[in-house]
């Protein structure tokens, strides 16, 4: 959610709330430290970026798209672990390679699908 909202601790947002002397980006010292910067513009970041995008058209290269799906979601994460930006404030987020963010997904809808048969079962015992 911080993501769709810009309150997330780069440069543009915590010079608004007088936290940074300026909003530029510390990594390319070109443009302001936006979401959107950040995320699909600043040079320094473009290896990791070639694997968050990696697959999709141009028309989806765009944090709304890029928030749509579980499987994105998990991308855009490692892509944020990867830059290492924001790992003062929310520590060593960790990397999954392709496979173990296959499996982590999988597992989680198992979970998921289990919980819900819980419940069914609960409501056929029920008085």
């Amino acid at each position: 959610m911080q993501i769709i909202t810009g309150h997330i601790p780069l440069a543009a947002h915590l010079f608004k709330i007088r936290k940074v002397e300026s909003p530029l980006c510390p990594a390319c010292h070109e443009h302001n430290e936006t979401v959107d910067h950040f995320i699909m513009h600043c040079p320094v970041h473009n290896t990791p970026r070639t694997e968050l995008l990696q697959g999709l058209t141009q028309a989806q290269h765009n944090i709304t798209h890029l928030l749509s799906t579980k499987e994105l979601r998990a991308r855009l994460l490692n892509y944020v672990a990867a830059t290492g930006r924001i790992r003062a404030v929310f520590g060593n987020i960790p990397v999954l390679d392709e496979k173990a963010r296959e499996d982590k997904i999988a597992d989680t809808e198992r979970s998921e699908d289990d919980d819900d048969d819980d419940d069914e079962s609960e409501e056929r015992r029920a008085p």
